[in-house]
């Protein structure tokens, strides 16, 4: 079979997905819901697939707002997942463009069901819930998900064309400090003041940033501080995030901060209860293979990627890097705003709900598309992804 005549025919294919995908995209972008509530969302999509041939498993892996749609084939093959993504940030909506990258990820699926029956292997639609906080593909590797994938991809709108952009692992670290309340004007020697603990503790670790490497993120807010100004506080309590670019670092990185917190908690003479979320995000584990192929099928489409460092790129965390470490995968980026407009902002969420939106929902699907028409029309492309994957530091 001749890849290249196969992926021709992939513009002219999303061109007449694009009405009901323009309109599921501005569904999703008008009702917002939040990690682990996309009940609308997920419906929609799920429905969408199932319109177009897909054998849709809902809640997939046990978790309610997932879903899981496969169509095969002609013959034995690799299983390509192409990822969605549709929570909504509490406040402000689609601000990070999940409505796009939903509906991206559906295009892409169902731009290659069409010609699936001259294709070998299958293609996968992945619904994952909750990458705002909530580690839903983590969820569904856990509970087997992922297991029959062979590679995965995502887009996720930027103000850049990238093929990649690194992330931070990141843990979450709650800090619990118990002390002994006391009048803080009669008796305050009879207190021991968690808050002044969790205080020294901030500081310790304020003090902890200048000897970490340069991309070592931490930063924390204190949640409860006390119930009155005249009691010594028995209680408080702050969360911290760990992050850094180093999987390897990271539980060194948060045994430093621990003894941060224990020290200062020692020194006051109070106690302190710390506890991890076990849903800790991995830093993003780069497939240049898959970066180079997603590259090729982009200039096709008459897109440059940007020339720029990719270092010098801010970064956060998302469980798409948990999956990279599970199988091959690339979370690339298409540039929907200008450099000044960021992520989890009322620009970014206007961009995501109008004319830009709709722009890179038509390019990410038909170069998502293309890439998995690569994948599994040439096993030596697909044999040379998995050794990136296993040399990958």
């Amino acid at each position: 079979m001749n890849s290249q005549e196969l992926k021709s025919r992939i513009p002219e294919i999303v061109e007449g997905l694009l009405p009901r995908l323009n309109e599921l995209a501005d569904r999703i972008f008008e009702n917002p819901e939040i990690a682990y509530e996309e009940v609308k969302a997920s419906k929609w999509l799920s429905d969408y697939l199932e319109e177009r041939g897909f054998q849709v498993t809902r809640e997939a892996g046990g978790v309610p707002t997932a879903f899981k749609g496969e169509i095969k084939g002609a013959s034995e093959g690799p299983a390509i997942a192409i990822i969605s993504e549709y929570d909504a940030l509490p406040g402000l909506g689609h601000a990070c463009g999940h409505n796009i990258i939903a509906t991206m990820g559906v295009g892409a699926a169902a731009a290659v069901a069409e010609i699936v029956g001259e294709l070998p292997g299958s293609i996968i639609s992945m619904g994952t819930p909750a990458e705002e906080g909530g580690g839903g593909k983590i969820k569904l590797i856990d509970a087997g998900v992922f297991d029959d994938v062979d590679a995965a991809m995502m887009i996720h709108p930027g103000d850049h064309n990238v093929t990649f952009r690194p992330s931070l692992g990141r843990v979450k670290l709650f800090a619990d400090f118990i002390g002994k309340p006391s009048h803080a004007a009669v008796a305050p020697e009879k207190g021991i003041n968690a808050l002044d603990a969790l205080v020294t503790a901030y500081q310790n670790i304020g003090l902890l940033r200048q000897q970490l490497p340069s991309d070592v993120r931490i930063h924390g807010i204190i949640t409860h501080g006390g119930d009155a100004p005249n009691i010594i506080p028995e209680r408080a309590s702050a969360l911290f995030y760990l992050r850094t670019r180093n999987k390897h670092f990271l539980p060194e990185l948060v045994q430093r901060v621990r003894a941060c917190a224990e020290g200062a908690a020692q020194a006051h003479g109070a106690r302190v209860e710390l506890r991890e979320d076990p849903l800790s995000y991995e830093p993003f584990r780069k497939n240049p293979e898959m970066c180079a192929i997603f590259g090729e099928n982009l200039r096709a489409l008459g897109t440059e990627l940007d020339d720029v460092d990719i270092g010098s790129l801010g970064a956060g965390s998302s469980d798409m890097g948990n999956l990279s470490w599970k199988v091959p995968a690339i979370e690339a980026r298409l540039a929907m705003v200008p450099v000044d407009v960021a992520p989890h902002t009322a620009g970014f969420a206007e961009a995501s709900g109008g004319e830009p939106g709709r722009k890179i929902l038509r390019l990410g699907a038909q170069v998502m598309a293309m890439t998995a028409i690569d994948l599994l029309t040439s096993p030596e492309r697909m044999q040379a992804v998995r050794r990136s994957f296993e040399n990958s530091p």
